[in-house]
């Protein structure tokens, strides 16, 4: 199975490859002004980054902790990495990286750098930090699309997996089996 891209990678976009659909399973990056963030080497369940990136558009203040009125209001980028980056999983744990909504704006902030230590497993990677402002319609047509191809619950065009499908946390769930490969 090839990569499927969503978007255009000089806005925002996302890379994935699924290697098993239900709960989704596999490799993921995000690219914004055409640099990219995750480590397409590793897998990782991607509903937990899905649900996150259907909460941003969305913009629900209730769930959104990083939605901000104006920019005035809005932290340092420094700050910003320093105190408040997460991750998705293991594909993003080598990066600093948040995602936030400025209203007044219109737009969703990538905002990411390569974390120090990392830097010899991304030769050539641009240093950092990195700040890409992305409209949107481009961020919400691309999560769209990202949250119904992995028929995330929830998502109006994916339906959901099948009746009886629980999604919980990754401990209990463990690695999907590969196809053809033994047992």
């Amino acid at each position: 199975m090839d990569a499927i891209l969503i978007g255009d990678q000089q806005v925002f976009a996302i890379e994935y490859w699924l290697e098993s659909p239900s709960p989704p399973f596999g490799r993921v990056r995000v690219w914004a002004e055409n640099k990219w963030l995750g480590d397409f080497r590793r897998e990782m369940f991607l509903y937990y980054m899905a649900e996150n990136l259907r909460a941003m558009r969305d913009r629900n203040p209730i769930r959104l902790k990083h939605l901000y009125a104006t920019p005035n209001d809005v932290p340092s980028d420094q700050e910003l990495l320093d105190t408040l980056s997460w991750s998705w999983g293991d594909v993003f744990d080598d990066f600093l990286s948040i995602i936030y909504a400025v209203e007044a704006e219109r737009t969703v902030h990538v905002l990411w750098a390569l974390q120090p230590s990392r830097g010899s497993n991304f030769p050539g990677y641009p240093p950092g930090p990195h700040h890409a402002r992305v409209p949107y319609t481009a961020f919400d047509g691309v999560v769209t699309q990202f949250v119904d191809a992995l028929a995330v619950p929830g998502s109006p065009g994916g339906g959901g997996p099948p009746p009886g499908t629980v999604w919980g946390g990754r401990e209990k769930m463990g690695r999907p089996k590969k196809k053809g490969k033994g047992k």
